[in-house]
């Protein structure tokens, strides 16, 4: 009997061992999992603080400076006819953009649009300037908020009040 009492103790004793063992190893796997849970957690957290905040440095008000410079646009002649004008790039932001017009324009009230296509039906961005002209040079100061666009293909338009439809140059809007 007493060795029986013994075998049984022992038999205990190897079953509690080995559910200790089990446990330690459990907890050391939740402890390594709940680690790189945080981990995860803290990156994710970490990277949409550095996302928005470039989204609030964009979206405080301050527009971004920007010039393009339109004096030499329309001047080709000959074999330049068929050549792609290069498009103006524009960031996805609150711009102000700094635009001198092409040599000779008038000054005068402009509004300066951004759309899809070439019509005053799908404007997608604009303001309104007036624009100083110095001999041949001609500038205006305007603010557009591109912040809703979509990065792609646009045509920035500029027209002078009172005159007909809007000149149209290719822009690339880029985040």
């Amino acid at each position: 009997m007493i060795e029986l009492r013994r075998l049984r103790d022992e038999r205990l004793a190897e079953e509690l061992d080995s559910s200790v063992g089990r446990s330690i190893h459990w907890w050391r796997f939740a402890c390594i999992a709940a680690a790189a849970s945080i981990v995860a957690i803290l990156i994710g957290v970490s990277w949409r603080h550095y996302l928005s905040g470039r989204v609030e440095d964009a979206q405080n008000g301050t527009p971004s400076p920007i010039s393009v410079d339109l004096s030499a646009a329309g001047l080709a002649r000959g074999g330049d006819q068929g050549e792609a004008e290069k498009p103006i790039s524009l960031p996805q932001r609150l711009v102000e953009v700094r635009l001198v017009l092409p040599f000779y324009s008038p000054g005068g009230n402009y509004r300066i649009t951004v759309s899809r296509d070439r019509s005053q039906d799908h404007v997608e961005a604009s303001g309104s300037a007036s624009a100083t002209a110095n001999g041949s040079h001609t500038e205006l100061r305007v603010e557009l908020n591109l912040r809703r666009l979509r990065p792609g293909n646009y045509y920035l338009g500029t027209a002078r009040e009172g005159d007909g439809a809007p000149y149209y140059y290719p822009a690339l809007i880029r985040q």
